[in-house]
């Protein structure tokens, strides 16, 4: 049997811990054509071994592997740790690392090369490097002064989960009809109120850090939340987690999850999430102060909201609404990761999980639109909350790169959910991320209600809203005309009241934003302007 010029590896697994590996070039199989036909190579005795395996060299099996993203062959032995932009990731079963493990995906051979020696030096252990990205163990995003959410303009990096994934075959979201406008969404979609968000927000951002550190006021925030939540009618219950890697590793976290289920089919869920953790420059600290008006302070009034918009409207789905407010996302997305595991292993059947997470900053040269997130997401049910929003809102949509990948829809994507992600501009380009000026009165107003609407009816459509699901304001009836009565004299004028004097306080207003209207650029500067006292409580 002739070959072509290959790179052949095969490995014993009867030698505990080790493997037998050759390489190979030439147009000869070296050990017989009916072994290389299996490309399984049997040891059935030293002799045999020196016979047929003279030229191999007993080496240490690797802990972690790659493989071609086209390939679909399995290595016996390993566990799969996710597809990525280059690779297919595994670590041998059972292996240890005893820190957390994170993919850094680089443009060039030169940029690999200068970031592979930079970790080096700074004491991190590199895994695996393949194409142009690595594999690193360690704290790689505070060692190495990574954003562990992915917001590098030049690269992407990516924690890899610490237990292994079952290879699935790729999601292809179901077929779903042109988008037409439905009477109950358009009715749900129009209970949003900058007002309303932006008192949430604020609230939010009073506690002096949300930070996933158990010190910090997160369950305080928790705390609010949960009230909130259950004054809106849903069902809310606390998960408890212990994250397995990272600064955070064994410490008891809590995180929200909330309900309303469905009419006609509730074992099927559609998630509407958002972390409810912050943090400034300390990626764990209890005392810095972390107000996350943007991240992902934003994100979670917008679920809060929804909840409200639901009571208020009477709406009601087919399947089950799942609201859930994640913790220890900024430190490798340990909350949604722990729940969409268990729901993968419990057969939960999720028709989508839609993800907000940093969509009220925009500058003023930005655009102003409705982005969504192409990393880590199902192309087409993002393809679908697109037109969704265009539908709905006569919006512009545009989409985030890749580099903007690695919030909590994809821990749902790595259980083979469907997964959609709404983002702010496309660029990670907030002056405020990840610092203690990311206060409420940075937001961009106009954006903040846009990006809500547009999240409300992506997440009320895949749901399947109910007809008469929305209680609209009722029209009052025609009544018979009554007979014109005598015109009579007119009174003396009366002077005029003097003037009420101006409420203190800023009085956040929709003014020109209507559903189906995209405002111009210039009501944005209207809306822009937030004090720096925010609402009267």
């Amino acid at each position: 049997m002739m070959l072509p010029a290959v790179v052949w590896i095969e490995m014993l697994r009867s030698l505990a811990g080790f493997c037998l590996v050759q390489a190979v070039d030439s147009q000869v199989c070296p050990i017989g054509d009916e072994l290389c036909r299996s490309k399984t190579i049997p040891l059935h005795s030293a002799a045999a071994m020196q016979t047929r395996m003279r030229s191999f060299a007993v080496v240490p099996q690797p802990s972690w592997l790659s493989t071609e993203l086209i390939d679909e062959t399995e290595p016996a032995g390993y566990e799969f740790r996710g597809e990525y932009r280059d690779l297919k990731l595994w670590t041998l079963t059972g292996t240890e690392t005893g820190s957390a493990v994170w993919i850094v995906e680089l443009q060039n051979e030169t940029q690999l090369q200068e970031e592979k020696a930079r970790a080096k030096s700074n004491g991190l252990t590199i895994l695996l490097d393949s194409h142009v990205s690595l594999v690193i163990s360690g704290d790689v995003p505070e060692v190495l002064g990574y954003d562990a959410c992915g917001g590098e303009t030049d690269k992407t990096v990516i924690s890899v989960p610490d237990f292994a994934l079952q290879v699935l075959p790729k999601v292809v979201a179901p077929g779903y009809a042109a988008v037409a406008k439905e009477t109950q969404i358009e009715a749900l979609v129009g209970e949003v109120t900058i007002t309303s968000l932006m008192s949430t927000d604020e609230k939010l951002a009073s506690y002096n850090s949300r930070n996933s550190d158990p010190g910090s006021n997160f369950m305080e925030a928790l705390a609010w939340a949960e009230t909130e939540l259950q004054n809106s009618g849903f069902t809310v219950e606390r998960d408890v987690f212990k994250p397995t890697s990272s600064g955070l590793r064994g410490k008891e976290l809590t995180q929200l999850i909330a309900e309303v289920k469905g009419t006609v089919d509730p074992d099927t869920i559609v998630v509407f999430g958002a972390h409810l953790d912050s943090r400034a420059t300390r990626e764990i600290s209890a005392k810095q102060r972390a107000p996350g008006g943007d991240d992902n302070g934003s994100g979670s009034s917008i679920l809060l909201e929804f909840a409200k918009a639901v009571k208020a409207t009477g709406a009601k789905f087919e399947y089950t609404v799942r609201l859930c407010l994640f913790n220890g996302e900024e430190q490798g997305l340990h909350g949604s990761r722990a729940l969409a595991k268990k729901w993968k292993s419990d057969r939960v059947k999720i028709a989508a999980m839609v993800n907000v997470d940093m969509v009220a900053y925009k500058r003023d040269s930005d655009p102003l639109a409705v982005t969504l997130m192409d990393g880590q997401t199902n192309a087409a049910k993002t393809q679908e909350a697109e037109d969704i929003a265009i539908e709905y809102l006569g919006a512009k949509v545009l989409r985030a790169p890749a580099s903007a990948c690695c919030s909590d829809q994809q821990s749902f994507t790595e259980q083979g959910f469907v997964a959609v992600g709404f983002f702010e501009t496309p660029a990670m380009n907030n002056p405020n991320y990840h610092q203690e000026s990311d206060e409420p009165t940075t937001l961009n107003t106009t954006l903040f209600e846009l990006q809500c609407k547009a999240s409300f009816a992506a997440v009320a459509t895949f749901a399947k809203m109910v007809a008469g699901g929305a209680n609209p304001t009722p029209i009052a009836p025609p009544t018979e005309p009554t007979p014109p009565t005598p015109p009579t004299a007119a009174p003396p004028p009366t002077a005029a009241p003097p003037p009420t004097p101006p409420r203190e306080g800023k009085n956040y207003s929709s003014s020109s934003f209507k559903i189906g209207v995209v405002p111009n650029e210039a009501d944005d500067e209207v809306d822009d302007e937030v004090d720096d006292e925010g609402l009267e409580e």
